[in-house]
């Protein structure tokens, strides 16, 4: 009995730097994902990101500061950028991506009470 299996491993590794099949695999995962950089840039998002967060949805997200991108209510009410706020040092968004940075570890399902503003008027916690 013969198999391919081997003949598709190499197949893929041609994919391992392209950006079009990382956005094809994250806009097919349901829950809102997003890559940072070590500046807390976004990098990278799904289209499940975009539906939580519209507030920005049609706007070039792309090395936007995370606060700002999902509308950090901090961020907005105290007019500084992402990482400046009075609140910023107990972010849990930003201690998880810190931590991944600095541990390499991962942090997984884990709540944090966030504020964030959907609109000019609207604020959702």
């Amino acid at each position: 009995m013969t198999t391919n299996i081997a003949l598709t491993n190499i197949s893929f590794n041609f994919l391992r730097g392209s950006h079009q099949f990382l956005e094809l695999i994250l806009d097919n995962i349901n829950s809102s994902v997003l890559l940072l950089n070590n500046r807390m840039e976004l990098i990278s998002f799904n289209n499940a990101f975009l539906a939580m967060f519209p507030k920005n949805k049609d706007k070039d997200l792309i090395y936007i500061r995370c606060g700002e991108a999902i509308g950090c209510a901090y961020q907005v009410e105290e007019q500084k950028d992402c990482g400046k706020t009075s609140k910023c040092r107990n972010c849990e968004l930003r201690l998880s991506a810190i931590s991944t940075y600095l541990n390499n570890t991962t942090t997984f399902r884990k709540k944090s009470p966030a504020h964030f503003m959907l609109s000019v008027t609207k604020r959702w916690t």
